[in-house]
């Protein structure tokens, strides 16, 4: 199977942040490094419970 888009696979969470949450992460730490992984994508796994 060929994902053409990360979130094709991903999966809602109830522990998943709101865009205001990613909105607030993102001005702490900014979004400026070239990513392999979707920092939203890291914060939600560190989150799910």
């Amino acid at each position: 199977m060929i994902i053409n888009n990360i979130n094709e696979m991903a999966t809602n969470y109830s522990t998943d942040l709101t865009d205001a949450q990613y909105d607030t992460i993102l001005q702490i730490m900014g979004n400026n490094r070239k990513r392999k992984h979707s920092l939203r994508e890291i914060w939600n796994a560190i989150l799910f419970d």
